[in-house]
């Protein structure tokens, strides 16, 4: 009599998944490698790129201390006439001077002689802070004529002279 005998055919394994928690790659996970001994990556951080960050880190501020240090000695060892820069004399703060307002009339240091003055210089083509400011400097004066009864004269100076003209300096104070 001959007996059959049957090969009994196993199902095949299953890959695992990387991340994956079978039964059989739990205790290798810890490990860092899967059961087919394939690294399993923990993070978007390794080893490697903390210690080269580190370095790198380590590097920049070791070489901007001796960038600092370097600037300072050669601002230190500049002789003294460089230090002070050009000069074509001393500036004549709160000297007498000749200005011309916006109704194109000429106005003297004696114009403001006995009078509370508060100067503001700017420009014309200036959009953004000068006329907040000019407010602000209209305001302050209001607030000191109402408390304490003072007289202020406000004096607007262009910077720019070449560009604003009487005319336009006139358009710009009469606006505030």
């Amino acid at each position: 009599m001959a007996t059959d005998t049957a090969k009994v055919e196993e199902p095949p394994k299953e890959q695992p998944v990387q991340g994956s928690t079978r039964d059989g790659d739990k205790g290798n996970e810890s490990r860092g490698t899967t059961s087919k001994g394939r690294p399993v990556r923990e993070g978007p951080v390794t080893w490697m790129s903390l210690v080269l960050l580190i370095i790198t880190g380590v590097g920049l501020i070791i070489y901007f201390d001796r960038e600092k240090k370097r600037r300072i000695e050669e601002i230190k060892n500049v002789p003294a006439q460089v230090k002070e820069g050009p000069s074509v004399g001393k500036a004549a703060i709160g000297g007498p001077f000749n200005l011309v307002n916006h109704e194109g009339k000429p106005v003297t240091d004696r114009d403001f002689t006995g009078k509370w003055t508060l100067i503001y210089f700017g420009f014309t083509h200036c959009p953004d802070i000068c006329p907040d400011e000019l407010q602000k400097m209209v305001a302050a004066i209001d607030k000191i004529k109402e408390n304490a009864g003072i007289e202020v004269v406000p004096v607007f100076i262009s910077v720019d002279p070449e560009r604003d003209t009487v005319e336009q300096v006139h358009e710009y104070v009469r606006g505030i």
